[in-house]
């Protein structure tokens, strides 16, 4: 665990890691919680899958608003207004559920919690993107960030269903909440490690979106997206066909430990695998466990089959996050992490939304087959995009391009591995970056 040991030494960076930790627990106990209180009120997994897309649709588009304006104004100045909005609009959402209000006003508080919670993954990554030395410790922050989601989806889902079964659905949305505001304020009050707002010398364009890289991750991530959806929802229905709802928390929690497990490995390696044979790898792994699942009868197969899916999602995770961090502009580098992940939330969302209708009219069975579409949709678009990957993990990253007319333009650059770069970098578009 040396390299992980490695990253450490830099001042602040356990508390900030803490923090984050404690503040992205909620994004692994929310949906679940809210799934088991819209269910246990109406008896609908419709409905319940209506209003969790209307949480991660919506988070889809406030995470990257939310992320370019801290990296406008910084972050300290944006989570606390964003936290606070979060949390009024979740504990009226789940009062609006449990007082048997319309359909309508759930989604519309829903839509309110998802633009306002703040996106700590990425902005906990633009942090590390700021402090690692070179490459390998950067592999082993995103490593390492990628195992802690992963450890909060291994806890989060058993507590939120120990919760909602022992007290109530609210008490696993409001222990959430708690974890949200305080981990969030937390990592705020942290400036020593905060990336100092990026300087704007004109209009931001649209800038990012013209990155190969990015649309390629972007469209990876939203089918990873509805892996997850689909296997969340699906797994609640499995559990209570299987008379054992109480087991749902740990069969989500198993498939984040393998995750999890990856990324340890992962990240204890830095520089092991190439990136892009480490996505087909990944998404390879996650394809033929999906397709597997549907047909498996019996809690402890599922919990196997769950296993063996789990270990492909950290390979992909820290893979497509490693990929953005070279591409894009340190200055937008929030920004762009944050549009990436909202692919996860729309895949997510479509998925959960789609899974919950088919669950209403068939088991569990045909809920899951949602997931294994999108994984093997992921496994075809990684090996179709597996030579452009290449390339942008050969490319020079935007942070340490020189300026147009520096003289390190004309004498050459230098990588982070020390070595000499050679001549201008080409981007995965085929134009040479901004200089």
């Amino acid at each position: 665990m040396q390299a992980f040991r490695a990253i450490f030494r830099h001042p602040g960076t356990v508390r900030m890691t803490a923090a984050a930790l404690v503040g992205r627990f909620p994004m692994a106990m929310l949906g679940l919680a809210m799934t088991l209180l819209v269910v246990s009120e109406t008896g609908s997994y419709g409905q319940a899958g209506a209003v969790a897309a209307s949480i991660t649709l919506a988070g889809a588009i406030g995470g990257p608003l939310g992320a370019r304006l801290a990296d406008r104004f910084s972050q300290h100045r944006v989570i606390p207004p964003l936290i606070g909005l979060h949390i009024v609009a979740v504990s009226l959402l789940t009062v609006a559920v449990m007082g048997g209000t319309p359909l309508l006003l759930w989604l519309l508080l829903g839509v309110i919690a998802g633009l306002s919670g703040p996106n700590l993954g990425a902005m906990v990554r633009t942090r590390w993107a700021g402090i690692a030395d070179g490459p390998d410790e950067l592999t082993s922050a995103f490593a390492l960030e990628s195992t802690l989601d992963e450890v909060a989806f291994v806890v989060g889902p058993p507590l939120a269903t120990a919760l909602a079964v022992a007290i109530a659905p609210w008490s696993a949305i409001v222990a959430g909440l708690l974890m949200a505001g305080s981990g969030a304020l937390a990592l705020a009050a942290q400036r020593s490690t905060e990336p100092a707002p990026a300087e704007r010398t004109g209009p931001a364009g649209p800038g990012i979106w013209r990155s190969g890289t990015l649309q390629v991750l972007t469209l990876l991530m939203l089918l990873m997206g509805g892996i997850f959806g689909a296997l969340e929802v699906s797994t609640v229905a499995f559990a209570q066909e299987a008379g054992a709802i109480w087991a749902t928390g740990w069969l989500l929690g198993i498939f984040a430990l393998a995750s999890g497990l990856t990324g340890l490995y992962l990240g204890a390696r830095p520089g092991g695998w190439p990136l892009a044979t480490q996505i087909v790898a990944g998404t390879a792994t996650l394809a033929v466990a999906t397709a597997i699942i549907p047909f498996i009868n019996g809690p402890v197969w599922y919990a196997a089959g769950m296993f063996a899916a789990g270990l492909g999602v950290s390979a992909v995770m820290i893979g497509a996050m490693q990929l953005i961090e070279r591409a894009m502009p340190r200055g937008r580098l929030t920004e762009a992490l944050a549009l990436a992940i909202s692919g996860v939330l729309v895949g997510s969302a479509a998925a959960i939304a789609l899974a919950g209708a088919l669950i209403d009219v068939g088991d569990s069975s045909t809920g899951l087959a949602v997931g294994a579409v999108a994984a093997l949709a992921g496994l075809i678009v990684a090996v179709v995009a597996r030579p452009s990957l290449n390339r942008a993990e050969a490319t020079v990253p935007h942070h340490l391009q020189p300026a147009e007319g520096s003289p390190a333009t004309h004498a050459g650059t230098t990588s982070l591995t020390g070595a000499p770069a050679g001549p201008p970098a080409q981007s995965v578009d085929g134009t040479a970056p901004p200089g």
